[in-house]
């Protein structure tokens, strides 16, 4: 039962990245990136170092959503939580 928690709470964690995302880059929202950058940073001081391409814009739409996975990978709820996202 942990385990579909578990998936459930990465998938929305991903959506929300790929959201902050698309905010940022085609939105222009300046929080989206703010927080969006936070993010990346978090997952850089946690290991995972290829997140920071999630800072450029105009990625093609097909490899947004892995990288945002990966980087989702080295977060949890309670980061975006913080920042006031529900997940």
């Amino acid at each position: 039962m942990s385990y579909i928690t578990c998936r459930r709470c990465s998938v929305l964690r991903v959506n929300t990245l790929c959201q902050l995302y698309e905010k940022a880059y085609e939105g222009e929202d300046r929080k989206a990136r703010e927080d969006l950058t936070k993010l990346v940073q978090l997952a850089l001081d946690r290991g995972y170092t290829q997140g920071r391409i999630l800072l450029q814009p105009g990625l093609a739409r097909h490899l947004i959503r892995p990288i945002c996975w990966n980087v989702s990978s080295v977060l949890t709820d309670n980061d975006l939580e913080a920042m006031g996202y529900k997940v």
